[in-house]
């Protein structure tokens, strides 16, 4: 059965490359500069896995035409990556570049074929990744005979301190692993991908919204009552701060809604709610989501979380 949320802490962890390249994108150009191989170092192939899984969050899409390009070729990848893993990727920067000409900043376009373990089952995915040009990713390029070797020379320390050089990403799941087809967000944009980005991965938003904002201020008032015994407070107060966080901020983002809704100053009993706060959104589909909250919701909300003891 789909699993409704996004990639869990434990799966997050989970992630090995098992394909990675990156092609490079200049403004201006009308085709990528492709490679034929990017050689990574233990590593370096450790620090694109937790770079990986920090970009594994965003908002839920579905492929609206699974017969589109960018779906098409994720699924002739999970195929026979040996073949076809290379070939694809160069289309998916080709594409990806068709879709964006105007004020394109230069960088590189990373196409990685994954595995997650959930439970005993190991999960394929694929990650696409626009990565600005900054000074905290060097590389190398040499012509071999098979083609353009791209080596890392070295990847500066403050590419983990600093996200704004992740500009897009997209993990996109095509064996019904989980509720959505593509994970997706960008930085820069009051929308959640902006409208050539969506194009360009044929997708529409699973849900609203709306719908979002619910399943988030349900989760908690349920977790609240459940654990009525054990709080600080009374549940009605942790389901008071969901709402409030709801209309008081412009973007959920599941740290600080956890940190809002709990308020536990003692760090021992914050650590244990935290976890289970986080399983309650991780069982709705909400952890790890980015959308805009629907303020709207405010009234109605009131009324259908009082029914959820």
């Amino acid at each position: 059965m789909p699993k409704e949320s996004v990639l869990t802490p434990a799966e997050k962890d989970s992630i090995q490359i098992r394909y990675f390249i990156f092609h490079i994108l200049i403004a201006g150009n009308d085709n990528p500069t492709t490679l034929h191989e990017v050689e990574l170092t233990d590593e370096q192939r450790n620090f694109f896995c937790e770079r990986l899984a920090q970009a594994a969050e965003g908002t839920q899409f579905v492929f609206s035409d699974r017969n589109a390009s960018t779906p098409q070729r994720c699924e002739r990848i999970l195929q026979n990556p040996a073949e076809s893993f290379s070939h694809e990727s160069i289309g998916l920067a080709q594409d990806f570049l068709n879709h964006h000409r105007k004020n394109m900043s230069d960088g590189v376009f990373v196409v990685a074929l994954v595995d997650v373990q959930r439970g005993g089952e190991e999960i394929p995915l694929i990650s696409l990744i626009k990565i600005d040009h900054t000074k905290v990713l060097e590389y190398q390029t040499e012509e071999t005979e098979a083609g353009l070797v791209a080596k890392l020379q070295e990847v500066i320390n403050t590419f983990v301190e600093d996200k704004k050089a992740l500009q897009k990403v997209a993990l996109i799941d095509c064996g019904n692993h989980y509720g959505w087809d593509v994970l997706a967000k960008e930085r820069y944009t009051a929308e959640t991908i902006r409208e050539y980005f969506r194009k360009f991965l044929s997708v529409v938003e699973r849900e609203d919204a709306s719908h979002w904002t619910r399943q988030a201020v349900r989760a908690v008032t349920a977790w609240a009552f459940q654990n009525e015994g054990e709080l600080s407070e009374d549940a009605s107060a942790y389901k008071h701060r969901a709402i409030t966080y709801m209309n008081t901020h412009a973007a959920f983002e599941t740290k600080g809604f956890v940190d809002m809704v709990l308020n536990e100053a003692d760090p021992e009993r914050r650590e244990l709610f935290e976890v289970s706060l986080n399983d309650a959104l991780a069982q709705k589909g909400v952890l790890g989501k980015n959308f805009l909250p629907s303020r709207d919701r405010y009234q109605r909300m009131q009324s259908e979380t009082n029914g959820l003891r």
